[in-house]
């Protein structure tokens, strides 16, 4: 893992502590944001083994990749095709990946930052070798998303 882009995301979860959990992709809207469902399963004594999911809007935490519409078009769609390919390679035997979910946007979109099974990250991956990092860091999108700013 690149030492600059661990530490930006190591100081953004001291402040806010990520919750991991499994994520089924539903829909890849563009470069940096997907939709999916945010699973949760536990056991209990009476109810034996109980799995819940939730629908989830995700915006991928320290990357911006370009937009799908306007003049933007053609870099977006190659984005989006990336974000694809890396997304069918990178699937868990359970058709899952690991996601750290840290806070949602003003947009209601929850920051994240998604892991593949052998434990690389999509957003590093985009960041370093697609050079599509965002203006702000880690940190500061979690702070500009907990105080209702546009980012």
């Amino acid at each position: 893992m690149n030492q600059a882009f661990s530490e930006d995301v190591n100081a953004a979860a001291q402040r806010v502590e990520p919750e991991r959990h499994r994520f089924e992709l539903t829909r890849i809207v563009d470069g940096d944001t997907l939709y999916g469902l945010a699973v949760m399963e536990s056991s209990t004594r009476v109810f034996g083994n109980i799995r819940q999911s939730h629908d989830v809007k995700t915006r991928l935490l320290n990357v911006d990749t370009p937009e799908t519409t306007g003049a933007e078009r053609p870099q977006g769609l190659v984005a989006t095709e990336v974000v694809r390919q890396w997304l069918e390679s990178s699937m868990g035997a359970d058709g899952t990946y690991a996601v750290d979910f840290y806070v949602p946007d003003n947009f209601g979109r929850w920051l994240v930052e998604i892991f593949a099974h052998d434990g690389s990250s999509l957003n590093e991956m985009l960041n370093l070798e697609y050079g599509w990092p965002s203006n702000y860091s880690a940190m500061d999108q979690i702070m500009m998303a907990m105080s209702g700013r546009v980012f």
